[in-house]
């Protein structure tokens, strides 16, 4: 059982962009919609759980979920740009990688030569599935305007965007110590600070439609991944928790091609597939380097866990800093 309340929020995270984007609507809209539902269930989390709520766990929590809605809000807008089978990919390689050197070089993390070694062999798959997955078939003659070079660019653009957002999302309160029973405090706040972000981006963007109303539904869904995610590291440890969770990668790209259409031919197909791999194979070596740098099992493990999808979860009570689909 503890497994399968693993593999929740692989599904949840994968299925959330996929139903946004069925849902549609501007980015605006869709990410004010997912933020209400992500407050919905942090409004029941906070009644149920009754955790320990200061005003330093309460700004802390603002500030990290502004950054998570400039965070989503982009990866929206590269969505629009490349489809979920491509911006997917490229949104989780970055925010590991970049929550992986910001971990060595801000917090210290991977001080051994064992950890220096198998972090560096895991961006190293990471960079070449990020490349893999953005492949063209040259041969081929798009029809489809998420093709062109000039959406290429802008969806890249988006996404660093996107990922610096979703960075301070876990390293703002990694930076303010909040750990712990503190993490489950900081829910409630975060997703206020996520509408409250959503809101700003989008009031000159007639947020409130239709369109809005139907994302509610992506954002209960990505939201409970993320109490998911918690309730299963706090069960099975973070190196087997995250590692499951990681599937959510896999799980968006196929649905983009398979349940939303989304059109490429059969080399670029199998690039897309070989690029997930090697990106999921990345972030689970990554995730099981333990705390310390050794290759003892009995450590507990470090991890860098994607926003998003996505690569977007909340952080969790480690001693390092994790990233999150998000994705996600």
């Amino acid at each position: 059982m503890d497994i399968l309340l693993a593999l929740v929020p692989a599904l949840m995270w994968g299925m959330m962009p996929l139903i946004a984007t069925h849902f549609g609507g501007t980015q605006h809209r869709q990410t004010l919609g997912v933020t209400l539902g992500a407050l919905v269930l942090a409004i029941i989390i906070f009644l149920v759980k009754q955790p320990v709520m200061t005003s330093y766990i309460f700004w802390i929590g603002i500030a990290s979920g502004i950054c998570w809605a400039i965070g989503q809000i982009n990866q929206f807008a590269a969505i629009h740009r490349l489809g979920v089978s491509k911006a997917m990919p490229l949104s989780t390689s970055m925010q590991l990688i970049f929550t992986a050197l910001l971990g060595v070089l801000v917090l210290g993390e991977w001080s051994s030569s064992y950890a220096r070694i198998i972090g560096g062999i895991a961006l190293l798959l990471i960079v070449l599935g990020a490349i893999a997955t953005s492949f063209k078939d040259k041969t081929a003659v798009s029809e489809t305007a998420s093709e062109s070079t000039s959406d290429m660019l802008t969806g890249i653009i988006r996404l660093l965007i996107s990922t610096a957002g979703y960075v301070a999302y876990v390293l703002i309160p990694r930076l303010g110590h909040v750990e712990g029973d503190g993490v489950w405090g900081l829910l409630l706040p975060q997703a206020i600070g996520m509408v409250g972000g959503a809101l700003i981006m989008s009031l000159a963007h007639k947020p409130l439609s239709r369109d809005t109303a139907l994302n509610v539904i992506p954002g209960l869904v990505w939201a409970v991944g993320n109490v998911t995610m918690m309730l299963a590291v706090a069960r099975i440890g973070t190196a087997i928790g995250f590692s499951l969770s990681q599937a959510n990668l896999a799980i968006a790209t196929l649905g983009g091609i398979f349940i939303l259409k989304e059109s490429k031919t059969s080399r670029e197909l199998v690039f897309s597939l070989v690029g997930v791999a090697l990106v999921i194979a990345g972030a689970i070596m990554i995730g099981t380097i333990p705390k310390d740098g050794s290759d003892a099992s009995a450590q507990k493990p470090a991890i860098t866990t994607t926003v998003d999808t996505s690569a977007t979860a909340a952080p969790q009570a480690t001693d390092t800093l994790p990233a999150q689909n998000a994705q996600q």
